[in-house]
């Protein structure tokens, strides 16, 4: 089990996960893809369910 540090970003799910490893079969890095948004959480606020009811028929994510 590992920990790293990383910049704040917003991210909904991962794509894609593998593990890169030396020629002795080593795991030397760790690779996760996924979309990510940026520390700016204001994304949710569109996704909030008072809000996707109040927004029949308009792009209430025109940013993402």
């Amino acid at each position: 089990v590992a920990s790293v540090e990383m910049p704040l970003y917003v991210t909904f799910h991962f794509i894609n996960a593998y593990e890169e490893t030396d020629k002795e079969g080593r795991v030397t890095h760790v690779i996760a893809d996924c979309c990510e948004h940026g520390a700016d959480t204001s994304i949710l606020d569109g996704l909030r369910l008072q809000t996707l009811r109040q927004s029949h028929g308009l792009d209430v994510l025109p940013n993402a």
